[in-house]
């Protein structure tokens, strides 16, 4: 688990984190992503999908929804068969 709070920030809400998880996945599945949303520092909503593209374009895909949630605030929990690092989440 990573904390991705800001060390800069004076008070901060919460703490953010990325969390990625290693499991025996079905082949033909490179993740399954969970993003919590808050509002006011409080959960506000949870959104769950799968990445079933084990192709460039699944990586890609996954890098891009990651970046994105963390930018906006989520906390970012990733399964995967493969370590942060094959994912290209250092």
């Amino acid at each position: 688990m990573y904390d991705l709070s800001d060390p800069n920030e004076s008070e901060p809400t919460r703490r953010q984190t990325l969390a990625v998880s290693r499991r025996t996945m079905p082949e033909d599945m490179l993740a399954i992503v969970r993003l919590s949303w808050f509002r006011d520092g409080k959960p506000y909503e949870v959104d769950e999908f799968q990445i079933v593209d084990t192709t460039d374009n699944g990586y890609d895909a996954l890098g891009a929804v990651v970046t994105e949630a963390i930018t906006c605030g989520a906390d970012v929990s990733v399964i995967s068969g493969m370590t942060p690092e094959e994912l290209g989440l250092e």
